[in-house]
């Protein structure tokens, strides 16, 4: 659940972050030439999609939460604690828009080198703090219910009938109101009339199907159909009798259905003619079948199951699309594009021109397209693997990404830039004379080394005088080619020298923004998974400054 509505609450803090930013920038001609008038960051409207989105998620944990089993006092409190968390990280939500009402001050000069930066909006900032430590109190409480939950026993291999059981052991047991069975005795309804539609296309689509095997299931789903009709009774008549009679029969009959229909799955993969895939095997099928028009309802059944499928992949290829990283695969994002493009004009003409051409072109359609999808996924792996070594880096092609999206202003960008830039300048370890007797040989390839991510750097920098994203790709590739030497040849160092001494560096969350102290998993504001590889360590400023001062301006 958390995933859905976390991206609502970093889009707030970053809104929140760009205005604070925002304000601080030195006005167009004093040492900013290029920097326009401050934007106008609309935090409200933010904070309208998060709380709209946060109501939603409070729906959908209500309607679950009569699933989860109240076996002691310890998921009873998860459960509180879960509903106190949605009530203040809305009433935070609420804080951030009053504070947000405010017109925001004029820009003024940035802090001197060496000074704590005071805040531009006190409320806002103050504000926006504690929406962070509200929003991490709710991830840790979700996550707290989540574990309980995953600790069940689970009563049926369907998810629908595993809830609906449950939901009816807590109403046995007297743990939650016998209403609130009721909107799941309809969902169990639906989840028979599915797999009723499934077989019936199974027994016409197969004709050859082993008799056994059909008798069997046969029986196995009036045995569902009764647990589903004892469920209504209950509703009914409340009576508890009936109820358990219901649970036994959902699950005794669900767990013996499922392998079942395992045997089935395995009876269609040895019999299949055209494709692997059931939906796409079933499709062909039932369109070429000699009495596909004595049963329009199961060519129509199938035709929905591709159309789920191409659905499925699509919504895939929108989830890559949607990441900050995908300016890095835009090549692959192309031709993913372009493959779902053909395979829906191939289901097309599939559906109006049915024979055996159009039926293989479908195929190699969607073949193709999850091929490229792979590449995608394959592409985006690449792309994260090449920045581990540097927790600066990693962030700063995240940040250009979030900056495409237009969820970061031009200025803010400009600002993560000069930061790494002076990151990028404390790594010239060669400076200082202890590190040039530890480098010893290696010194030289040092100096290359940091040339060569300079050179990177200086073509990351011509975006922000033409606009072109290319110049941010092949300039986070220069970065990245001397990346794991540049590593082996710290590690060196840092391990005849004595160890930097200072405070931790925080990770940076990539789908907000925020800093989190070290050893955090998931981010303390949005709650997204924090990098794996975000270990390097960087150097303290007092231990390694660098030779010359990093350039405060990018033109």
């Amino acid at each position: 659940m958390r995933n859905l509505y976390s991206p609502a609450i970093g889009k707030v803090v970053g809104a929140c972050r760009a205005r604070l930013d925002a304000v601080l920038l030195p006005p167009q001609g004093e040492g900013n030439p290029s920097a326009a008038s401050p934007p106008v960051i609309d935090v409200s409207l933010a904070v309208e999609e998060a709380r709209k989105t946060l109501a939603q998620m409070r729906a959908v944990h209500e309607d679950l939460s009569p699933a989860i089993l109240r076996s002691n006092e310890v998921v009873e409190r998860a459960l509180r604690d879960v509903v106190i968390g949605f009530d203040q990280l809305d009433q935070r939500l609420c804080d951030i828009n009053d504070a947000a009402s405010a017109p925001p001050p004029p820009p003024r000069p940035p802090a001197p080198p060496g000074t704590v930066r005071e805040a531009s909006e006190p409320l806002l900032a103050g504000a926006l703090d504690a929406l962070e430590g509200e929003a991490s109190e709710l991830w840790n409480a979700l996550d707290r219910l989540a574990g309980l939950q995953a600790g069940e026993e689970t009563c049926s291999p369907f998810p629908t009938l595993n809830l609906a059981i449950k939901v009816g052991m807590n109403v046995y047991d007297g743990r939650v109101d016998p209403d609130l069975l009721e909107p799941w005795n309809h969902r169990v309804d639906d989840v028979v009339m599915r797999l009723e539609s499934r077989l019936a296309r199974f027994a016409f689509l197969h004709p050859d199907h082993p008799p056994a095997l059909w008798q069997a299931i046969g029986e196995l789903m009036r045995d569902l159909q009764a647990g589903a009709g004892a469920l209504h009774a209950h509703g009914r008549t409340k009576n508890q009798g009936v109820l358990l009679d219901a649970l036994r029969l959902l699950t005794h009959a669900s767990e013996r259905l499922a392998a079942a229909l395992e045997e089935v799955d395995r009876f269609v993969r040895q019999t299949a003619r055209w494709s692997t895939s059931p939906a796409l095997e079933d499709f062909c099928r039932a369109t070429l079948h000699p009495a596909q028009l004595q049963a329009n309802w199961v060519l129509q059944d199938c035709r929905e199951s591709v159309e789920h499928l191409l659905n499925f992949l699509a919504a895939q290829h929108l989830a890559l699309e949607t990441l900050p990283l995908a300016y890095m695969i835009e090549p692959e994002l192309s031709a993913s594009t372009l493959a779902m493009d053909v395979a829906r004009t191939a289901f097309d003409v599939a559906q109006a021109s049915p024979d055996e051409t159009a039926c293989r072109h479908l195929l190699d359609a969607i073949a193709h397209l999850r091929t490229t999808r792979d590449n995608a996924l394959a592409a985006l792996e690449r792309e994260v693997d090449a920045v581990a070594p540097s927790r600066h880096l990693e962030e700063l092609k995240d940040l250009a990404g979030r900056y495409l999206q237009g969820a970061l202003t031009e200025a803010c960008l400009r600002g993560r830039v000069i930061e790494w830039l002076k990151a990028h300048a404390m790594l010239e370890v060669g400076t200082r004379d202890a590190a040039r007797a530890a480098l010893g040989s290696d010194a030289a390839e040092l100096l290359a080394l940091l040339h060569a991510q300079g050179a990177g750097i200086e073509e990351t920098t011509r975006f922000f005088r033409d606009g072109d994203p290319h110049h941010l790709v092949e300039g986070f590739h220069q970065m990245e080619a001397p990346l794991q030497r540049l590593v082996e040849i710290r590690q060196k160092v840092l391990r005849t020298l004595e160890p930097p001494t200072g405070t931790p560096h925080t990770a940076m969350c990539f789908a907000c923004g925020a800093a989190n102290p070290p050893g955090r998993s998931h981010c303390r504001s949005c709650g997204q998974r924090l990098a794996a590889i975000s270990r390097a360590v960087a150097p303290s400023p007092e231990s390694e400054a660098p030779s010359t001062p990093p350039p405060e301006n990018i033109a």
